[in-house]
């Protein structure tokens, strides 16, 4: 496991806050603002990657980056977790949109789904939602460098089985970019999959030591530099 899951800083700013609405933000961040919303509470996206639908949105920046392909986030992304078997669902590098991967794990304890999306710009209203389950936990982490993190356990949703438990980090970077990773104790998110196992591989703490790793700078360099490449071309 990568070292980055055991990084803590002293200086970090951690409040557990009761689950609340998200407020309203601006609409410049209005794509991620409701990506951020599903993602921090648990909602499902079958056979798809979240943010496969939405637009990119953020400031303009100067930092620009090579592309990053799909199989380099699988890279990225397995270098953080347990060892076990990785079987790729579904990838998509900065050069094909929104960025991320869908994975399963097996580590031994059982088959278990992992997700990963980037995008560009940031959503720093966003917070925990409305708790609808006894296991729906939130806590917001206000970084030393400004960062926001969000980290999420819920429980199951109306259409996903008993037992189903989806845990959350969502990461507002000051870098500029928004990241999301997700994990299920469930080896698919499809309707009526079932449970394959009792809690997902990582704790919370190891899923938001994933979130803010340093590695995916270069990810969020590399779509600001998609953009500028974009709008070049269209000028």
């Amino acid at each position: 496991m990568s070292d980055d899951l055991h990084d803590t800083n002293e200086n970090d700013s951690t409040t557990t806050v009761p689950a609340r609405p998200a407020v309203k933000r601006p609409s410049r961040t209005t794509a991620i603002a409701a990506l951020a919303l599903l993602a921090i509470a648990g909602a499902g996206v079958d056979g798809g990657l979240l943010g496969s639908a939405a637009q990119a949105v953020g400031a303009p920046s100067a930092t620009s980056g090579a592309p990053v392909s799909g199989q380099e986030l699988v890279t990225l992304l397995t270098g953080m977790l347990p060892a076990g078997t990785v079987e790729t669902v579904e990838t998509r590098g900065t050069d094909q949109g929104i960025p991320g991967a869908r994975i399963v794990l097996d580590d031994g304890a059982g088959k278990a789904q992992i997700e990963l999306t980037v995008l560009q710009g940031v959503d720093p209203g966003s917070d925990c939602p409305v708790a609808s389950t006894p296991e729906d936990v939130c806590t917001v982490s206000h970084l030393p460098d400004g960062s926001k993190l969000v980290v999420a356990r819920t429980g199951a949703g109306a259409t996903e089985p008993a037992g189903s438990l989806t845990w959350t980090a969502f990461l507002s970077s000051q870098k500029g970019y928004t990241l999301f990773v997700r994990e299920w104790n469930r080896a698919s998110t499809e309707n009526g999959s079932p449970v394959t196992r009792t809690l997902p591989p990582l704790t919370t703490d190891q899923l938001g030591a994933v979130a803010t790793a340093t590695a995916w700078e270069r990810v969020g360099d590399a779509l600001y530099a998609a953009s500028d490449t974009v709008s070049s071309t269209r000028s």
